[in-house]
């Protein structure tokens, strides 16, 4: 290893072209941790983090190249490797996410659960959310949270301003009114 290692840091600078749909899923992917390093509750560890994938995440498509292809400058470095270093990258910050933050109670994640499902990217969905949806794409906590944990969560959520409680024929519902915090 350490020998590869030092091959690879030995090579001399080049340029290294990246396929048109691999740079389009690295700007996709980059803008997205763009979004969330900007927003005021993301703490500046993890914000700092997300500042710099636009450049890991290139890098470590390189050294991938390099190991799969060998030291063809000429190649195209292609999705799937973009991929690779793209979900790599995701795991290191998610890993110190992990770390740097202290878990979200259950009623916190409940409620951040239900919101997201109402509100997308900034921007209203206008889906009301019922127990049965929250469930149905929620984890076994979410599951095991039940419908009165659900019912908290709304009366949470509205008492935050963040939406109000509906009726969806005879279970109680949520709509989102304003982006989570």
């Amino acid at each position: 290893m350490a020998f590869y290692a030092r091959l690879l840091y030995e090579l001399p600078p080049r340029r290294y072209r990246l396929s048109a749909e691999a740079r389009r899923h690295l700007n996709g992917w980059f803008r997205a941790h763009q979004l969330e390093a900007f927003k005021p509750s993301t703490p500046s560890v993890i914000s700092a983090m997300l500042g710099k994938t636009s450049a890991n995440a290139p890098r470590l498509s390189v050294l991938l190249h390099l190991v799969w292809t060998g030291e063809d400058p000429t190649a195209e470095i292609c999705l799937d490797l973009v991929r690779a270093a793209t979900a790599m990258v995701d795991q290191v910050v998610s890993k110190t996410r992990e770390f740097d933050q202290p878990p979200e109670s259950i009623g916190t994640e409940l409620m951040r659960h239900i919101h997201s499902l109402s509100w997308e990217n900034d921007v209203p969905k206008q889906d009301v959310i019922t127990w049965q949806d929250a469930k149905d794409k929620g984890t076994q906590r979410i599951h095991d949270c039940g419908a009165k944990g659900f019912r908290k969560a709304i009366a949470g959520l509205e008492a935050m301003g963040l939406g109000e409680r509906l009726q969806a024929g005879s279970v109680p519902a949520f709509r989102a009114l304003k982006p989570w915090p």
